[in-house]
């Protein structure tokens, strides 16, 4: 199995067991895998550490996910007169900037505080005082080899989690990024009680009505540009409102619409429901294609097959049937 690097995997583990308050940080509307490798942490450090620990989102967590546990302990919010801690760890966070809770951060980045970021994107800017940044499938996966190389139980609720992160960054397994290592680490958390049904039945196979009739929008409003092999299509703040849907409700479908044949990459954009704001998620299935490049360019990042971006403005029709960003 790939090692993770000792020394700062060691420095972490000292940090997190001399630390007594911890507030445990995930990326801004947060996938399986930020929500599996946060809610695994925070039980080992709740129930084997017993350390006080906080979890932040910049966003409400999906309904989907309310099958793990601690799924309700989140919060958007930090009382500056009440909360207390001496230990940050930001999962599953590439940048900064997909931090979100703007009012928050001159709190969270106080330099009297601890700053562990543990990670799998490999454009991560490592802006924590201390990095893992390890190539893998998920962070789940990282946080995994963490556990086991310095002895914690995994147990079956952190098995879930756990498999939950690498089931969904890997695409129901369906994507390059699952490895043998990968089959070997989910095969190893389905003996220690993962509940694979569950997890399935709460992701793959979780598509309400509302997501369906969002989803049959942007599968209608698709724009393809044949010569490059490039899909694009758009969802509004309107789109959401009429079908009763939230943007968790697009996840998924770039990936459906990806697979035209042919085709190089595809573009879905989004107009956030609460802000200004216009949400781009890029897929490909090249080889030869690195669309965290592309998304690098709007200020974004993630995976060389997987990657997004925000970007201010909305959504506005042209005279030509087409659809174009308006600051």
């Amino acid at each position: 199995m790939k090692k993770i690097p000792f020394k700062i995997s060691s420095m972490i583990v000292a940090v997190l067991r001399r630390s007594k308050r911890l507030l445990l940080i995930c990326h801004r509307n947060p996938d399986g895998d930020a929500l599996g490798a946060t809610l695994a942490l925070y039980s080992v450090l709740r129930l084997q550490l017993k350390r006080e620990v906080i979890l932040l989102c910049n966003d409400v967590v999906p309904e989907n996910f309310r099958f793990l546990p601690y799924f309700f302990e989140f919060r958007t919010k930090l009382d500056p007169h009440k909360d207390r801690f001496d230990t940050v760890v930001f999962l599953d966070t590439a940048d900064r900037k997909q931090i979100g809770l703007e009012k928050f951060l001159p709190i969270i980045f106080n330099k009297k505080i601890n700053r562990i970021n543990i990670d799998h994107h490999h454009d991560n800017s490592c802006f924590g005082d201390i990095n893992l940044v390890v190539d893998s499938s998920s962070t789940s996966e990282v946080i995994f080899r963490l556990l086991k190389n310095f002895g914690w139980e995994i147990t079956s609720q952190i098995a879930t989690c756990l498999l939950t992160g690498i089931y969904t960054d890997t695409g129901s397994f369906q994507h390059d990024n699952a490895t043998r290592e990968t089959f070997q680490i989910a095969s190893e958390l389905i003996l220690k009680g993962a509940r694979l049904n569950l997890i399935i039945r709460n992701t793959f196979q979780y598509k309400p009505l509302s997501r369906l009739r969002l989803w049959g929008r942007a599968l209608r409003r698709i724009r393809r540009d044949q010569k490059e092999g490039i899909n694009v299509s758009v969802i509004t703040k309107k789109d959401l409102e009429e079908v009763g849907a939230t943007l968790d409700d697009l996840e998924g479908v770039v990936s459906v619409i990806n697979t035209i044949p042919n085709t190089k990459a595809t573009i879905l954009l989004s107009e956030k429901n609460n802000r200004d704001e216009i949400k781009g998620s890029i897929r490909t299935e090249m080889d030869d294609v690195d669309v965290s490049q592309i998304a690098s360019l709007f200020g974004g990042g993630g995976h060389k097959k997987a990657s997004g971006f925000s970007l201010p403005g909305r959504l506005e029709r042209t005279g030509r049937g087409g659809w174009k960003i308006v600051k």
